[in-house]
């Protein structure tokens, strides 16, 4: 590794970004599972493989609890460039830098001190109690600027992602989750760690395989209210009045007051945020307090139409 003591003398030299673009660069042969500890796996990638209805991928694979190191053009340059320093070397660095400071602190504060007892003796032979005393601002030893080296381990390196099997697991429970709320309750998900057969050791490949099944659908609706007034409003003046981006009033208004038919995919995030537009609605109508705490649901399956039955319950409060 003599070689990297040549390297890094040069580096010193150039901008910060150059400079750990290069590092990187230099050093992606490294061993990526230098600093992965023994027993332990480095996470090299996740797969996620779906079947059935088309979903949105990206926000599924966002559920994934464990993401793999950064990579770029298939390279793994932050973690080269935090395999490149060890942190023996860039401790080492640190105190040295400190020492460095300390010394300089200490210089600042004898010459403060200095100037100041001159000052206290001129004050003293004029007869002059007070004076105005200099404070010579000191560098600071509590985050002291970094060193090149931890530059380049701790702010542009990144450290290995180790496998944590919690996580994992829990990766796989969140994907059913996901799919259950997007109305898909006969989803299966199932979650293998595959480890590399290549001679490389101490990687894994972590796969992830769902099937949707059907999608229930919202095909008709009942509103449940004590409060008359409350489902007057919400029936009458909402329904037909506010424009909601999910397209639920236009669809509930026609079912309620015509019958007319409709069939929208269940999705409980949606509905979520539908019950904070009726709680802003019932406010604005005079409604005062009335929060989204005030609106539940209730989902009525049948499953050989895999349709849905949404129930819109307002429950008690004070009406103002």
């Amino acid at each position: 590794m003599s070689s990297h003591k040549r390297v890094y003398g040069l580096l010193t030299r150039l901008s910060p970004l150059i400079m750990l673009l290069l590092v990187a660069v230099l050093m992606v042969q490294c061993k990526v599972t230098r600093y992965v500890p023994e027993g332990k796996y480095l996470l090299k990638n996740n797969k996620l493989t779906i079947s059935g209805d088309e979903i949105n991928t990206d926000e599924a694979k966002e559920i994934i609890r464990q993401q793999p190191n950064l990579s770029t053009i298939g390279i793994k340059f932050r973690l080269a460039a935090y395999n490149l320093i060890r942190p023996e070397k860039a401790e080492k660095s640190r105190l040295r830098r400190l020492h460095h400071i300390n010394r300089k602190n200490a210089k600042k504060k004898k010459r403060e001190n200095k100037i100041n007892d001159r000052k206290i003796a001129k004050a003293t032979a004029k007869g002059d109690s007070t004076y105005f005393k200099r404070t010579i601002q000191l560098k600071d030893t509590v985050t002291p600027r970094l060193t090149i080296r931890e530059r380049i381990k701790y702010k542009f390196g990144e450290a290995p992602i180790i496998v944590d099997s919690f996580l994992f697991e829990k990766s796989q429970e969140q994907l059913k989750l996901f799919l259950n709320k997007k109305g898909y309750f006969y989803n299966t998900v199932t979650a293998v760690m595959d480890t590399l057969k290549d001679g490389r050791k101490q990687k894994i490949k972590a796969r992830y395989t769902v099937a949707t099944g059907e999608r229930y659908f919202i095909d008709s609706l009942v509103v449940v209210s004590d409060n008359s007034a409350v489902k007057t409003s919400f029936t009458g003046r909402f329904l037909r009045k506010t424009n909601d981006k999910f397209g639920f009033n236009e669809h509930f208004y026609a079912f309620l007051k015509k019958g007319t038919p409709f069939r929208i995919p269940f999705d409980e995030d949606q509905l979520d945020a539908y019950r904070t537009v009726i709680a802003k609605a019932m406010k604005d109508d005079a409604f005062y307090g009335f929060s989204p705490q005030h609106v539940r649901y209730r989902a009525d399956t049948t499953r050989a139409t895999m349709s849905i039955t949404l129930k819109i319950i307002f429950t008690d409060r004070t009406v103002k």
